[in-house]
């Protein structure tokens, strides 16, 4: 899911995790992975910068990431949001409180 939003605004964690990665990949930017337990993984694309490490705790709302628009494959600033469950993609509007309005 791919949501539209201002270059530094403040991404933040959608549940209590660890971060699994935290780094630069040459297709998506500035990337950040959760591990939320019960096999839930959530998938954080493009950002501007990472204010989190790998293996740092991390609890629901805390802010993680800048929105930005980082990697070779992105066309302007959003976040581009995963959400895994036991290796298969799930659908990210099935987790949100209130559905984004997406590119």
């Amino acid at each position: 899911m791919d949501i539209a939003g201002q270059r530094g605004t403040p991404v933040q964690a959608p549940g209590d995790g660890v971060v699994l990665f935290a780094g630069w990949t040459y297709d998506d930017g500035n990337m950040l992975i959760i591990a939320h337990g019960g096999g839930y993984l959530t998938v954080f694309k493009h950002n501007q910068s990472l204010l989190k490490s790998a293996l740092s705790g991390v609890k629901r709302g805390e802010p993680i990431a800048l929105l930005g628009t980082s990697g070779r494959t992105s066309l302007g600033p959003h976040l581009h949001f995963e959400v895994w469950k036991n290796g298969l993609p799930q659908d990210p509007n099935e987790y949100l409180l209130v559905p984004a309005k997406t590119q």
